[in-house]
């Protein structure tokens, strides 16, 4: 119960307590309006409760019928058949016609004669302080509440949405170490277009190739691949590429310049088994043009260029995405040798193939 009071304090187990007492007895009776305040329940006590001008006796009513708990505070004054807590007294009989869990008596004057207390009131166990009179009596109603039914539904599911979310963060750990990304070994970049004298390829796309994205699947589930991310950290500058076409590079591929192999489709992996292929990248969003990928090199001071590759792996026991990244290393100052000619002030030759290994 307590982890249902903490949860749903208001709703689940805050109860509204309606105080009846007489005006000599202002001071304990205040004393035990906060002790219960502080214990988060709605407390009834007229001085705080009651606005100026408003109709005293039906405002009482009013609060008497909408509690859940009526302390009576009994002493010689409020038992005196003259003082208005009798008539609070009337209407709590008539709200509660069985008082048991709802009236609770406390007796607040040392040496009460308990016989002059009404019957109604001695229907019901009368609770008589051993010592501070409001924190035995909050500690006491604290123990007397229950968890309204429509609550343990709640507490259910949240208890279950719990569990789920756990399951999201304590799942995917466990697969984590189940399929592993490997073979990048090689990176080819080449514009999009074929260089020809008089055609803008120098303008084109620079597309991306990996050799060869490879996938062993360690796990005792189908795994599907649904493809990969690339970003490419060329200085400040990100540049995100995508999956684009599967392909087949040799040294020849005819007349089709981007070897193309066939479109790119989800991978799927059984049990215990692996796959690999050499997938063609191409940029998204804003195209990263040949010649600019070269000036980037040729300017860059960087040791490295760092090509990122996250996968969207999908467990199909569990429909789970497991995103893991691998990072394939490019040695710059061994590139920028190799693009000499392209970097240089005069005689400008700007490569149409660029292949190189992975660190």
């Amino acid at each position: 119960m307590s982890f249902l009071t903490r949860l749903f304090p208001a709703a689940c187990s805050r109860l509204k307590i309606f105080i009846c007492y007489g005006h000599k007895d202002g001071t304990v009776a205040h004393a035990i309006a906060q002790s219960l305040t502080n214990d988060g329940h709605e407390v009834f006590i007229d001085v705080n409760s009651l606005t100026v001008g408003s109709d005293y006796n039906e405002k009482i009513r009013d609060f008497i019928d909408r509690a859940d708990r009526f302390v009576f505070l009994a002493s010689s004054h409020s038992l005196s058949l003259e003082a208005y807590p009798q008539t609070e007294l009337g209407f709590a009989q008539k709200r509660w016609p069985a008082p048991k869990n709802a009236v609770w008596p406390v007796i607040v004057e040392p040496g009460l004669d308990v016989q002059s207390i009404p019957l109604y009131l001695r229907s019901v166990h009368i609770f008589t302080p051993k010592g501070n009179i409001a924190a035995d009596l909050a500690a006491a109603i604290a123990r007397s509440r229950s968890i309204r039914p429509w609550c343990w539904a709640c507490s259910t599911v949240a208890l279950l949405l719990m569990a789920a979310s756990i399951a999201m963060v304590a799942i995917p750990s466990l697969l984590n170490g189940t399929v592993e990304l490997a073979g990048l070994k090689q990176v080819d970049l080449r514009p999009k277009s074929a260089p020809q004298d008089g055609q803008p390829w120098t303008k084109s796309p620079a597309m991306l190739t990996l050799k060869t994205v490879s996938y062993n699947n360690q796990s005792g589930d189908r795994v599907i691949v649904k493809g990969e991310t690339v970003t490419l950290a060329l200085g400040k500058r990100n540049v995100e590429y995508t999956g684009y076409n599967e392909v087949d590079m040799k040294d020849d591929c005819g007349s089709d310049w981007l070897c193309t192999k066939g479109s790119l489709k989800p991978l799927t992996l059984e049990p215990h088994s692996g796959s690999g292929r050499e997938t063609m990248y191409e940029p998204v969003g804003t195209n990263l043009p040949w010649d600019e990928l070269i000036d980037a090199l040729c300017q860059s001071t960087a040791a490295k260029l760092d090509i990122t590759v996250a996968p969207q792996i999908v467990h199909s026991a569990w429909s789970q995405v497991d995103d893991r990244a691998q990072t394939c290393s490019i040695d710059l100052k061994e590139q920028r040798a190799q693009l000499a000619k392209a970097c240089g002030e005069s005689a400008r030759v700007l490569p149409f193939w660029i292949t190189t290994r992975c660190q």
